[in-house]
């Protein structure tokens, strides 16, 4: 049960909603309620038949680091049968055994805070038995060093033994990391006359692939490549070490790098042993007028092994005496408290999200002259670039979701300290004639369309007989048809309409609503009433309650008014019926308003050459004039969160960023009635009249007012509607 709730909370909300229809269960709500509806209502055979190996292989071992020592559990795991029965439910023997050995690993460092268990190593089994548990008992009351060589040599040769900290000191268990280096930085050949350095950066590279580095060092041609971490041991496979054939491509010829939270110690500092990779942890460098520190691991949350404060303190201190009049770049896997580094994984619920960076570095940062700190580690901050005095900190690290996109950061820094920033990824890396350039077209699906003899969009466009191609892709005839669609859309730079497209009519309050990074608490909500604008703001948390009781005034004052938002999930809906709740505020005023989410309105209706039904990317198709493009609605939600906590002003920006959010709803309306579209029908076994057959009501839901998606079409009724449960008729 626990199991099965972690990995759904590592899934994306929209997969979630997707297994919620498959089950009929409703898919409104917040992640924790739709988990907990997924919970109940699903065994893990389906479950699992829904995991890549991999990927189970990824969330099973990102639980037990939860269980270890997680935010919202500490471990109680070994006094129990619990991971016994977590290893029950791992499908692959070979995953079971490499879970086993990691969790183990992980104990060694002292992360279980519990009772003494045996593992043996040779048949992978945890024991718990007292007579053993007496025997080290003796040991720790004796403190006798005879005793401790003794038993090291006796029946127990072939176990570890994991205790708490009052046993492994006697155990010495520790694995062997450097607390801080007092090494002397080493100097790397320097090409005089260079008034700047070009980094390539990325970090946390845990499910993306490697080819997809080395194209991009081949198209940039760095000075140096940096690697902030995690998964190291992924970069040398088949004795090959990728790091060393990497390095090739920089013009110093080095790749340099530390040791993430999730790397084993011992594995990860061999792999950093080889020609052309230089461990920054174990010897700082200079480059001419610039000079290098490394900091590997964390020093909080969950990890493999992890350094404390003190150990970063000093080795900071230990390394600037020999790097002082230097432009000083710091690698470190974790970022300095405070900056980039709010987690949501491991927060507990009161929470949301939580500081993972390192209070030592940013300490450092705060009395030191540094130009340049990059890191990774906080997934949900790569990609941002922040400034703290005159220093530039840039969180370089991916998602690891199954197939996230994998995140580079080209940086320059020159001699005067100015930084210049330039952000890249993958999808940069999919050629515009390539088929994955379709919506929809992702690794896998450009795969099989390529085994069958199609690579391009051209190609795809102009294919004749798509029930062949899919009897020999394997890809469904109407994904197909859709497929062809977008890509004759993008080759003709033309609008199609698939359904008939009924705009919003009447009276309309048109809405967006600013949340927490969590997407749970509400601080600002944009309307526009009667093309009157209006923004209920919260200057705290405190005043949320304050900001929703206006918006239900607002409803209540507008009985005749239907809502129109734009999200694609009817996000800004369903946070706001789930605020309403929480605050005990009476949410029937909502439900009574018809809403629409346009958003899930024109994906049902249209295909657009631009290929994305995001808001900032339609509107920008359709030349509405926002204000800040540069903006999204994350960084919104961090920026609002460092003004609650770190009490800086607001940025008037945000209010900006969410006006256009507003206005831009009508605007599409109006230019999507105002350029119609081709009019075309994409199902193959839909017949040529099946367009003007279907229309709008067929999505709605009678009850709750519900809009489903046009996939709903295609299922047999009856079906429930996915909200409310009403049986369509």
């Amino acid at each position: 049960m626990i199991l099965k709730q972690y990995v759904l909370s590592k899934m994306p909300k929209g997969k979630l909603q997707s297994m919620c229809r498959e089950h009929n269960l409703p898919i409104s709500g917040t992640r924790s309620s739709i988990i907990t509806r997924l919970v109940s209502s699903t065994d893990w055979s389906q479950l699992q038949s829904k995991q890549p190996n991999e990927e189970l292989a990824w969330y099973e071992k990102i639980f037990c680091l939860a269980l270890l020592d997680g935010a919202k559990t500490k471990s109680a795991i070994f006094e129990t049968e619990a991971f016994k029965k977590i290893l029950d439910h791992v499908p692959d023997e070979k995953l079971k055994a490499d879970l086993a050995e990691s969790v183990f690993r992980w104990s060694k460092k002292g992360l279980v805070r519990g009772k003494l268990v045996i593992y043996n190593e040779k048949s992978r089994q945890y024991l718990l038995n007292q007579e053993i548990i007496e025997d080290i008992s003796l040991l720790v009351s004796t403190n006798s060093d005879q005793i401790v060589s003794e038993f090291k040599q006796s029946r127990y040769v072939g176990f570890y033994l994991i205790a708490d900290d009052n046993l492994r000191k006697y155990l010495k268990t520790d694995l062997p990391a450097v607390k801080y280096s007092t090494r002397l930085p080493v100097r790397i050949n320097f090409e005089s006359g260079n008034e700047f350095i070009r980094i390539l950066a990325f970090s946390d590279w845990r499910v993306q692939d490697i080819k997809d580095v080395f194209v991009m060092a081949e198209r940039t041609r760095p000075d140096f490549i940096l690697y902030g971490g995690d998964d190291l041991e992924r970069f040398r496979q088949f004795g090959l070490n990728q790091f060393t054939e990497l390095s090739k491509l920089s013009k110093t010829k080095k790749v340099l790098a530390v040791l993430g939270n999730d790397d084993f110690y011992a594995q990860a500092k061999e792999v950093l042993k080889s020609e052309g990779i230089h461990d920054l942890y174990n010897e700082s460098a200079i480059y001419g007028n610039f000079a290098f520190i490394g900091l590997e691991s964390s020093t909080s949350g969950p990890a493999i092994f992890r350094h404390e404060e003190q150990d970063f303190e000093s080795h900071l201190t230990c390394q600037y005496e020999h790097l002082q009049g230097k432009k000083l770049i710091i690698l470190s896997h974790t970022p300095p408290f405070g900056l980039l580094d709010r987690g949501i994984r491991f927060a507990s619920e009161d929470e949301g999200s939580h500081h993972i960076g390192s209070s030592a570095l940013r300490r450092f940062l705060e009395s030191h002259k540094v130009d340049l700190v990059i890191c990774g580690h906080c997934h949900s901050h790569g990609g941002l670039a922040e400034r703290i005095g005159n220093t530039t900190v840039v969180n370089v690290s991916s998602h690891d979701d199954y197939r996230a996109v994998g995140k580079f950061a080209i940086i320059d820094l020159f001699e005067d300290g100015h930084v210049d920033v330039d952000w890249h990824d993958t999808r940069e890396l999919v050629g515009e004639h390539s088929t994955q350039s379709i919506w929809g077209v992702g690794p896998v699906y450009s795969k099989k369309l390529s085994n069958s003899g199609v690579t391009t969009v051209q190609e795809l466009s102009s294919y004749p007989d798509l029930e062949n191609l899919s009897m020999v892709s394997g890809i469904s005839s109407s994904l197909l048809a859709m497929f062809q669609l977008r890509a004759k859309s993008k080759l003709e730079n033309s609008i199609f309409q698939i359904y008939p497209f009924e705009a919003p009519d009447g009276n309309l309050i048109f809405i967006d609503i600013e949340t927490d990074i969590a997407s749970e608490r509400v601080w600002l909500i944009g309307l526009l009433v009667d093309d009157q604008f209006i923004q209920l703001y919260a200057d705290n948390w405190g005043e949320e309650k304050n900001i929703l009781t206006k918006f239900l005034r607002i409803l209540k004052d507008h009985p005749d008014h239907n809502l129109v938002s734009y999200s694609c999930i009817n996000f800004d809906y369903n946070v706001l019926l789930n605020a309403l709740n929480r605050h005990g505020l009476d949410a029937s005023v909502l439900e009574s308003h018809e809403h629409m989410d346009l958003g899930i309105k024109l994906r049902s209706c249209f295909v657009f050459p631009n290929q994305s039904y995001a808001l900032k990317n339609l509107g920008a198709f359709m030349n509405y004039p926002f204000k800040h493009p540069e903006i999204d609605g994350f960084l919104v939600a961090l920026q609002y969160m460092s003004h609650v906590e770190d009490k800086k002003p607001l940025d008037k920006t945000l209010l900006e960023y969410n006006e256009d959010d507003v206005r831009a709803i009508p605007y599409l309306i109006s230019e999507i009635k105002s350029k119609g579209a081709k009019k075309a029908c994409f199902l193959p076994s839909a017949s040529k009249d099946a367009f003007s057959s279907i229309t709008t009501q067929d999505f709605i839901c009678p009850k709750c007012r519900h809009f489903h998606s046009s996939n709903y079409l295609k299922k047999k009724l009856p079906r429930k509607c996915f909200r409310c449960g009403h049986i369509f008729s």
